[in-house]
């Protein structure tokens, strides 16, 4: 991705999260309004038909412009998050049912 398009990039994620009260205290987990590895909205659902980022082959910034209009529409399906909670919030999805719980309460169980 060219520099520009990097600069366009943040400035567009930083007006959205700026726009909506929930995104305004950062990230979900840990409250930072900025990371080194950048800050991403967490999709909760989707909704049928609606793209999804493998659908702009790595064109992030077609891909968060295609996202703002879905933010405006209904910012309550979406988590402001920095991009290493991000992995582990999609890592941890990943799990189904007994498994998730189980590992939930592996992590809680460990000092």
């Amino acid at each position: 991705m060219k520099k520009s398009d990097q600069i366009k990039l943040v400035e567009l994620k930083t007006r959205l999260a700026d726009g909506y009260r929930q995104f305004k205290k950062g990230c979900f987990v840990c409250r930072a309004t900025r990371a080194k590895g950048g800050m991403t909205f967490h999709h909760l659902w989707y909704e049928p038909d609606e793209k999804v980022y493998s659908d702009f082959r790595g064109n992030n910034l077609e891909y968060y412009r295609y996202l703002s209009i879905q933010i405006k529409k209904n910012p309550n399906r979406f988590l402001y998050v920095c991009n290493i909670h991000h992995q582990a919030i999609e890592r941890l999805a990943r799990w189904k049912g007994k498994n998730r719980e189980r590992l939930i309460r592996a992590v809680r169980m460990t000092r």
